[in-house]
């Protein structure tokens, strides 16, 4: 398989990394457009369509993993995703402050405190 042995480690670390940001929509894309491609040549070599049975054996498998591959992320991600509990925190105002304290070397330290009263 040519395609898999150009394709390092770090470079499959890199593309994971890239695509888990984008959301659980763009791995469900990948992984529906790899399904796709792959039960299409299967389709065609079962069809006998000119030159498509080569692409089936070379391809159809690495296609069929990673669309499993891609379907099974997109799942974990859309979990991650769902699992906002919609807590939202919101302070005292008349009990938290804020303040900026300029430093000897130059930096500038922020300070919070914040304090929150319990829902009642």
């Amino acid at each position: 398989m040519p395609v898999l042995e150009a394709i390092s480690l770090s470079t499959i670390g890199k593309i994971i990394a890239a695509t888990w940001s984008n959301g659980s929509r763009f791995l469900w894309s990948i992984a529906a457009t790899c399904a796709a491609v792959a039960a299409t040549l299967r389709l065609c070599s079962y069809l006998e369509v000119a030159k498509a049975e080569p692409f089936w054996v070379e391809y159809g498998l690495v296609l069929t993993l990673v669309a499993v591959i891609f379907a099974v992320l997109a799942t974990f991600k859309m979990r991650a995703e769902r699992r906002n509990t919609g807590l939202s925190l919101i302070a005292d105002e008349q009990q938290s402050f804020w303040h900026h304290a300029k430093q000897p070397d130059g930096t500038t330290i922020t300070q919070f405190s914040i304090q929150f009263t319990p829902p009642i």
